[in-house]
C-alpha cells in the first residue's frame, strides 16, 4: 500500500501493472496521482500516454500541452503526442508539432516514420517523395531498395484518389486486398487492421 499522500508511489504502481487489461486500476492510480501533483511532467507524460493507448486522445492532448509549454519533449513523448493529435482530427497541429519534431529529432526512427505515415494516408506523395528522397534524415534500418518502398507509393497515391471520393477505408481495403499489398501487410499492421474491422 502506498502512503496516501504519495503521487509517484501512486505513478511507480500504474506503471507497474501490465499493460493490457489493468486499464480502470491504471487510470485510478494516475487520477489518485495527479489530484497530488497536477503538474509534474512525469505523471501528466504518462497518464497522457495511458489515455491515448486507451483510446482516449483528445482527453490527452491538454496533458502533453501542459508538458510542452514547460519543456521540450522526448523523441517519445513528441511520437505519443503526434499520435494523440492525429487521433484526434487536429491536423494543423499536427503538421506544425511534427515538423518541430523533425527538427528537434531529425533522424529517430518513431518521428520519421510518422512523417512517412502521415504523407502516406494524407495522400501527400510530394511529401512522401520529400522525405524518402531526404536520406540525410533517414534513421538507421531504413530500407534502400526501391521495391521496399512501392506500398507507401501506392497506398498514398490510392488515398490520394480516395479524398476526392471521400472514401479513405474503401481505398485502404482496395489497396490491402491487392496483390501488391502483399509484401506491406507483413510491415504495416495499421493497413491491415483497418481492411480486417
Amino acid at each position: 500500500m502506498t502512503h496516501p499522500r504519495s503521487a509517484f508511489g501512486e505513478l511507480a504502481l500504474a506503471a507497474a501493472l501490465p499493460f493490457i487489461g489493468y486499464y480502470t486500476q491504471r487510470d485510478q492510480r494516475l487520477t489518485r496521482a495527479l489530484s497530488l501533483r497536477p503538474d509534474e511532467d512525469e505523471i501528466l507524460i504518462m497518464t497522457g500516454t495511458a489515455l491515448q493507448m486507451v483510446g482516449r486522445s483528445t482527453e490527452s492532448i491538454p496533458l502533453y500541452e501542459a508538458v510542452r509549454r514547460e519543456r521540450p519533449f522526448t523523441a517519445g513523448e513528441y511520437y505519443n503526442f503526434i499520435v494523440s493529435l492525429w487521433n484526434s482530427g487536429r491536423l494543423a497541429e499536427l503538421d506544425e508539432a511534427i515538423n518541430d519534431a523533425a527538427s528537434l529529432y531529425p533522424n529517430q526512427g518513431n518521428i520519421w516514420y510518422a512523417r512517412v505515415g502521415l504523407a502516406m494516408y494524407a495522400g501527400e506523395v510530394d511529401s512522401l517523395a520529400a522525405i524518402l528522397a531526404d536520406k540525410r534524415s533517414w534513421p538507421s534500418g531504413v530500407p534502400e531498395a526501391p521495391r521496399d518502398w512501392d506500398w507507401r507509393w501506392a497506398m498514398a497515391r490510392d488515398v490520394r484518389i480516395s479524398w476526392v471520393s471521400a472514401d479513405i477505408s474503401s481505398a485502404v481495403c482496395r489497396f490491402c486486398s491487392s496483390t501488391q499489398c502483399l509484401y506491406s501487410i507483413s510491415n504495416a499492421a495499421t493497413p491491415a487492421r483497418m481492411h480486417s474491422s
